[in-house]
């Protein structure tokens, strides 16, 4: 290999496990944000959510304690910083510089008690990765620098009534910091940073972690009490400010006591293997675990870049490289799951749809990958791994974002009509019952599809005296409140099927707000053999006919009902989808009726929004009925 591409292969390999070590440490951060976003999706419970963040943010910190994942030692500082946060909140929220909106039983002068956890999972930050990175301090002023950190606290508190001090106080920092370095370990490398930058840094990250929290409804800023908008960027440097706090806190109770094993972890002298504790992280050879290091005999061979200091200070030299520690297996097995259901989720794309169809077929049940995420959670939880459950955070992040908004409850929008949509089956008994079914939903247009003979006239008798306007084409019908013009039908055949295979049609609604093309369609089933696969190409064909109709329809507002077989997210389909607007998010599965899992049954429109999509009860069909709330955007006359 020529010596830049090694060279670069081993920087980027530093770098993946530099930040799969920083995964690992945010540990608590993660598993707390991920309850604050399922908080916001669940639906009204007689226990207030931010009491509910509170059992949960105790929980945690005990799962944290009897899964080993921290040490007493650390839990102490984590409560330490819990209190400190605390007493924050209650100055910050008194003067008015944020607020927690909602209400709660344990909310104390305005600030709900479960709001010194954000502080507490910075505190779990530093322990964690002071451990997982074999972290060395060297030129450190412990005096200087817990003076200048306790002053900064104290002015984030008293600069409403007194001067801000601030940028005074953070000259100070970084006189009392110049020539401090933290020198960690990433992989079999020893690399060393300045205190000061990676102030800077952690600042940084806890600036894009405050949003993500106020994007979830932790507290808000009164510029979000409106609406959200970003956290602004001078939080960042008051971030990089006061993690000095936490810095010198986890040094004074955690780093300089570490080599006392009487309060530390249970484990203490045992270095943790794989599947217990924290998977992979090795002590370093002849140095203590927590940053106080025994002065050596002799002078170390490898420079540090820093002389030492006047006035008191913990010189603490940096051990010689290590040799390769080795590599279990368990955080492979952990995460080779957990990026492939990621990719899964995130690409689904790059299944490739030829042949057998698989990629329609990973498109139609997409959302229930979801459910790898508790199986993977269970195992790392089974294993005591965090390096496991670090990444089950990461699909279960991807799931969020692609479908977390569905499971959210919206209020009732503003509409103009509703539209039922049906596959009222060829085979069903009761056609009177079924219309009943759908007129509770008080629907201005229904579509049917698989009507026969035989069972036409039953719906046509129980549903035209709500809906009198009715046109039909095949095995597809509509009814409307509104009279109904310019119907025909609309060629959708794929190649290799008969004549008389009629199964779309198309109608203008002459409604009070203007004209509305509406289409009637029901495109070829789907079949799933072991020879043949997942059989969409019949369907797909017909897709892209229906499609093509839908480019070429002259009225700007559509609303397309129909059983498209497929989903949304169905890559066949994107003929149609690509030239309509989706609904608003809501799962709203269709089929099977007896136990729902997609939603093949579709309502979608142009210059139109549909704004609440819901199943209707089940009918003899094995397709539930869909209601779709739709409100018409305003258009040119008779258009």
């Amino acid at each position: 290999m020529h010596p830049i591409t090694a060279s670069t292969a081993r920087f980027l390999g530093r770098l993946a496990l530099f930040g799969w070590t920083q995964v690992r440490a945010c540990l608590f951060a993660a598993a707390l944000f991920c309850g604050m976003a399922l908080s916001t999706v669940l639906p009204d419970l007689p226990v207030a959510r931010y009491d509910l963040l509170l059992g949960y943010g105790i929980l945690l910190t005990a799962a944290f304690l009897v899964l080993r994942w921290e040490t007493r030692r650390e839990a102490a500082v984590i409560a330490v910083c819990h209190l400190l946060g605390l007493a924050f909140e209650l100055v910050k929220v008194r003067v008015g510089s944020w607020s927690y909106p909602e209400p709660a039983l344990t909310k104390v002068a305005g600030v709900p008690l479960y709001g010194g956890f954000m502080y507490a999972a910075v505190g779990s930050y530093v322990c964690r990765a002071w451990r997982l990175f074999g972290l060395r301090v060297t030129g450190y002023r412990v005096r200087a620098t817990a003076l200048v950190a306790a002053a900064l606290y104290a002015n984030f508190l008293t600069h409403h009534w007194l001067p801000d001090l601030r940028w005074v106080l953070a000259l100070l920092l970084l006189a009392a910091t110049a020539g401090t370095a933290v020198h960690y370990r990433v992989g079999e490398r020893r690399c060393r940073m300045p205190l000061a930058l990676a102030f800077t840094l952690i600042g940084f990250f806890l600036w894009v972690a405050e949003n993500i929290a106020t994007y979830f409804g932790a507290w808000s800023y009164p510029s979000q009490l409106g609406a959200w908008e970003p956290v602004p960027l001078s939080k960042w440097a008051s971030w990089a400010l006061l993690i000095s706090v936490t810095f010198a806190l986890v040094h004074a109770l955690v780093a300089r006591n570490a080599a006392r094993p009487s309060d530390a972890d249970p484990r203490a002298g045992r270095t943790p293997g794989p599947g217990r504790g924290d998977a992979g992280a090795t002590p370093d050879p002849g140095a203590d675990p927590g940053g106080a290091a025994p002065a050596p005999a002799e002078p170390v061979a490898e420079p540090i870049g820093t002389e030492p200091v006047a006035g008191p200070t913990t010189a603490e030299p940096v051990p010689a490289p290590l040799a390769p520690a080795p590599r279990p297996a368990g955080p492979l097995l952990c995460l080779a799951p957990a990026l492939l259901l990621t990719l899964l989720l995130t690409l689904p794309g790059f299944v490739p749809n030829t042949g057998p169809r698989a990629g329609s077929l990973l498109d139609t049940f997409l959302p229930w990958l979801g459910l790898g995420v508790p199986v993977l959670a269970a195992l790392a939880l089974w294993r005591r791994a965090p390096d496991a459950l670090c990444a089950a955070l990461v699909p279960a992040a991807a799931w969020a974002a692609l479908y977390g908004a569905q499971l959210v409850p919206r209020a009732d929008a503003p509409y103009d009509l509703t539209a039922v949509q049906h596959n009222a089956s060829d085979e069903n008994p009761d056609p009177a019952a079924t219309a009943r079914r759908i007129l509770d939903a008080e629907p201005s247009l229904v579509a049917l599809q698989e009507l026969t003979p035989a069972t036409s006239p039953g719906f046509a008798a129980a549903l035209g005296p709500a809906l009198p306007h009715h046109a039909a084409t095949g095995t597809v019908g509509l009814w409307s409140r509104f009279p109904l013009t310019d119907v025909r039908p609309v060629p959708i055949r794929p190649r290799g099927i008969g004549e008389g295979w009629d199964r779309c049609l198309r109608a203008t609604a002459r409604t009070p707000h203007g004209d509305v093309a509406v289409y009637v369609a029901h495109l070829p089933s789907l079949r799933l053999s072991p020879s043949g696969g997942f059989g969409s190409a019949r369907r797909d064909e017909s897709a892209a006919l229906l499609g093509a109709a839908l480019a070429a329809e002259p009225l700007d507002r559509v609303v397309l009902l129909g059983d498209l077989n497929g989903t949304l997210d169905d890559r066949g389909l994107a003929p149609v989808t690509s030239r309509l607007d989706p609904p608003a998010p809501a799962f709203a599965f269709s089929w099977p009726a007896a136990f729902p899992v997609a939603r093949i049954d579709q309502v979608l429109t142009r210059r139109a929004t549909v704004t609440g999509l819901r199943p209707l009860d089940a009918t003899p069909s094995d397709h539930l009925p869909l209601a779709a709330r739709i409100r018409l955007h305003p258009g040119p006359p008779g258009g």
